[in-house]
């Protein structure tokens, strides 16, 4: 037998409510929203016309099952912080993103009529630039003064430099043809 009661005045529970695998407790006339467990796996469901809306007045915060480690952190009127393994990864700012670790992508965009990427090293300092100027030419040089030359390295061994006062060539130097200017060899 299925019995279904009608309330019509404000409840409080002072008290679990269980329900077993696969019975929802559905909401709203339409039963637009769903909280059940399949036995397998646990679902909010919004099954009506608009959206799941979460709410919070400071912060909304997804945990592991034991609340030990985060996996998002949604801020309000700020960050919103993703993790792995309770470590933050990635974290939204008011100028973008930042990531902590590698960053993987099958392509790179620069917008907004960027025409380079700026690398930066440990100490938060902008020493490189890889990108593509207005002529459409390849630019790959130093931001600040003093930064050293570009090294080519392979396999840990450095095969050329390329600073102030131009090329150096560890090994040998293969080529169709060589054209010199200026002193003459």
């Amino acid at each position: 037998l299925r019995s279904i009661a009608t309330v019509d005045d404000a409840q409080t529970y002072t008290a679990d409510q269980s329900h077993a695998d696969n019975v929802k407790a559905k909401f709203g006339a339409s039963d637009d929203l769903q909280i059940y467990h399949s036995g397998t796996h646990s679902y909010i469901k919004d099954t009506g016309t608009g959206n799941l809306n979460i709410q919070a007045s400071a912060s909304i915060n997804i945990l592991n099952a034991d609340s030990s480690d985060y996996m998002a952190r949604f801020n309000d009127n700020g960050a919103v912080q993703l993790f792995h393994d309770g470590s933050q990864k990635l974290v939204t700012t008011s100028t973008g993103v930042d990531v902590t670790g590698k960053v993987v992508a099958n392509g790179l965009t620069l917008e907004n009529n960027a025409e380079y990427l700026r690398v930066t090293n440990s100490s938060g300092v902008a020493t490189r630039a890889f990108g593509v100027n207005s002529a459409n030419n390849l630019y790959v040089g130093g931001i600040d003064a003093d930064i050293g030359p570009i090294l080519f390295v392979d396999n840990g061994a450095q095969l050329a430099s390329l600073g102030p006062t131009g090329l150096d060539v560890t090994g040998t130097v293969t080529a169709d043809g060589l054209t010199v200017e200026g002193d003459q060899i």
